[in-house]
């Protein structure tokens, strides 16, 4: 066991740090889940860790909840709009990590490994600042 190191209380942080909401991101996908919503949607979740800049290196910031629905064919225009404003999320992770081969929704690909590049915001979750993916760019 290595010898410890005494910490100062008085040095250690007391508030959450926000992530800037201005800078452009690149990372790559270290975890993919999926799950159904209480509406019968199923979704993915990720989880990106940071590669840059550089002051963000190492942190890793999650999208948990990127609908995967299908479209319906012959259904009237309103309920394909809706379908298709709910695949913009996923139409924008497919662009920015280059997948470019179809897939069932029900079997999404594994996109673990893959290098993104993705905007954030500060969303509050019990009482602090948490980023989350905003956009994903391409």
């Amino acid at each position: 066991m290595s010898p410890s190191i005494p910490i100062n209380p008085s040095d250690l942080p007391t508030e959450w740090l926000e992530w800037d909401d201005s800078l452009t991101y690149e990372g790559m996908i270290v975890n993919q889940g999926k799950g159904v919503d209480k509406n019968d949607t199923d979704y993915i979740s990720i989880t990106v860790e940071v590669d840059s800049p550089e002051e963000y290196q190492g942190l890793t910031v999650k999208d948990n909840y990127i609908p995967l629905m299908e479209i319906p064919e012959g259904g009237n225009a309103a309920r394909r709009r809706r379908a298709m404003n709910s695949l913009v999320q996923l139409g924008q992770l497919c662009r920015a990590t280059g997948w470019t081969e179809p897939f069932d929704i029900g079997d999404p690909p594994d996109l673990v490994g893959r290098h993104l590049k993705f905007m954030i915001k500060n969303e509050m979750y019990q009482d602090r600042l948490l980023p989350k993916i905003a956009k994903y760019l391409f």
